[in-house]
């Protein structure tokens, strides 16, 4: 399977410079997995569709974090099926993260995980 390799174009917003242009250059090659702009809209939809937002903000600013682009970067080489399961994985963990920053104990011991997808049950109290 052959790479995509891109050339990661410099910039830089600093207000320090005025032109926007950066002060060094660089020809960093850098490769990705080769499906990237067919997958990523995949894995968006899913968790579009089957997390429970709490609000149409929180689902815009999480699809907007493009956080699926390191697990393309990270794995340029997997096979299709495993980067889908793996990018997915790696959005649920990132969804689970911000959402148990505001869970209490109780509340995380009835997570039950099932198939890429995420299940709360009854907890006593």
């Amino acid at each position: 399977m052959q790479n995509a390799c891109l050339i990661i174009p410099t910039h830089n917003s600093s207000p320090s410079i005025p032109s926007g242009k950066p002060t060094f250059s660089s020809h960093f090659a850098i490769c990705q997995f080769e499906k990237t702009d067919a997958l990523i809209p995949v894995i968006r939809e899913y968790f579009a569709i089957n997390w429970p937002w709490q609000s149409l903000e929180q689902k815009e600013k999480f699809m907007d974090q493009d956080l699926e682009i390191c697990t393309m970067l990270f794995f340029p080489n997997a096979l299709h099926d495993l980067m889908e399961h793996t990018a997915m994985i790696m959005d649920l963990f990132f969804l689970m993260n911000d959402t148990l920053d505001y869970w209490s104990h109780a509340e995380v011991t009835c997570l039950v995980l099932t198939d890429f997808g995420v299940e709360m049950v009854a907890f006593p109290g």
